[in-house]
């Protein structure tokens, strides 16, 4: 069962960077890697990197069900590192953050194919080998990549009460 996502970008254009998101369904091979549309080749791109941080995050408040994995740019990922090493209020958290990002996660280049490997414990665990992802840009500099259970169980949870949602954030502003 896919999730209403085309192979092709579904982008919405607008801002300074001419980009603001867009949802892929994309594959990943026997051996890990998967394949990233250009669109998220260039929201990726934005920061400058050509190296990226990729680790599992725990998208929920049930730390035993792993459904991401978040592709950081580097500079983005060395900026958060920084952030969570020189934590002094918190420390005994981003000391756990780390932890679990390091055992997940590894760095990557996007190949001259358009693919980058997944680290093998989060994919692993996602179980996402031959499988097909969907990848959500547009949450800050950082793409999201969703199995596809996990990217429909997001969907049907974000579209409860959806027209009062956006009637509540309308007061700020949204059309």
């Amino acid at each position: 069962m896919g999730t209403g996502v085309n192979e092709r970008d579904e982008a919405a254009s607008g801002g300074e960077t001419g980009f603001v998101g867009a949802q892929s369904e994309v594959k990943v091979d026997a051996k890990g890697r998967m394949s990233v549309t250009v669109s998220a080749q260039q929201f990726l791109a934005q920061n400058g990197d050509n190296e990226y941080f990729l680790t599992a995050i725990f998208d929920a408040e049930d730390e035993q069900d792993l459904k991401v994995i978040r592709i950081y740019p580097m500079s983005v990922w060395l900026s958060n590192e920084k952030l969570l090493l020189e934590q002094k209020e918190f420390a005994d958290d981003a000391a756990d953050i780390l932890f679990v990002a390091y055992y997940y996660g590894h760095k990557a280049s996007i190949d001259s194919h358009g693919r980058i490997l997944l680290p093998a414990r989060s994919r692993k665990e996602l179980k996402l080998e031959n499988e097909t992802a969907v990848l959500v840009c547009g949450k800050g500099p950082v793409v999201d990549v969703y199995t596809i259970a996990a990217h429909n169980q997001r969907l049907q949870s974000s579209r409860r009460g959806v027209y009062h949602k956006k009637r509540r954030i309308g007061r700020i502003g949204f059309v």
